[in-house]
């Protein structure tokens, strides 16, 4: 049977540990992978195991899932601290200590991420953390593609019948109902990113009804843009 999903899992994974393998040699590792986003990474194998607990229902997808989850989460933190940061530093108004403040909390959020992957042994242990996910996944006997595509096709299409009540739901707690909503919107576009390959682009000819949200930077946007995978037969089309 194919085995281009497990290929695709440990291209991220080992793309993460090229990226831990620079990091060890830098004053703050968990800045130097934030600024090289690494995150992305975290983002896919989540993804992955996300898709995976839901079509196939092993155990170890949940745990690896909340394993990426937990490293992603803590570069959300500094990604949160960082655009505060930045946002302040631009802007000559804002007193000095409240850039002292943000710039604290930054450091603080780099340094927890750092605690985590030397505790968890992602870093700083001879890719112990990594190794031993590699093993478990090259033992995987992977599911064929037709029923992957069937499988990852109806949850994709329940992911998106989740959304709609979403949209048109009354906002009570404007922060907390956006967030949501964002929050479920977003693996709609990582999903495709993560499975590089099953997800393909068909040219269509738009509806008239949202011609007026095809703006350049949406259509030219690097999300609109899938890779191509020559070994996948079987691929989810969308219509771009």
């Amino acid at each position: 049977m194919s085995n281009q999903l497990g290929d695709i899992f440990l291209t991220h994974l080992s793309d993460i540990q090229k990226s831990m393998e620079l990091a060890e040699k830098s004053e703050n590792p968990a800045l130097y992978l934030f600024k090289n986003k690494t995150r992305n990474s975290f983002f896919y194998l989540e993804a992955i195991c996300r898709l995976m607990a839901k079509i196939e229902h092993h155990k170890y997808w949940e745990t690896y899932k909340f394993t990426f989850k937990e490293i992603e989460d803590l570069f959300g933190m500094i990604d949160y601290w960082n655009e505060l940061y930045q946002i302040a530093a631009q802007n000559k108004k804002i007193p000095a200590e409240i850039k002292a403040y943000f710039s604290d909390q930054l450091m603080k959020s780099s340094l927890n991420l750092n605690e985590v992957l030397n505790k968890e042994e992602w870093i700083w242990h001879g890719s112990k953390k990594i190794n031993k996910i590699s093993r478990k996944i090259i033992s995987i006997e992977w599911m064929e593609e037709d029923e992957f595509i069937s499988k990852t096709t109806k949850y994709y299409y329940k992911c998106i019948e989740k959304i709609e009540p979403l949209l048109i739901k009354q906002f009570k707690d404007i922060e907390a109902d956006i967030h949501e909503l964002r929050r479920e919107i977003r693996w709609l576009s990582i999903f495709p990113q993560a499975l590089s390959g099953y997800f393909t682009l068909h040219n269509t000819k738009a509806d008239a009804k949202i011609k007026k949200y095809l703006t350049s930077e949406i259509v030219n946007s690097p999300y609109n843009n899938l890779k191509t995978n020559r070994k996948i037969k079987e691929k989810l089309i969308f219509n771009k």
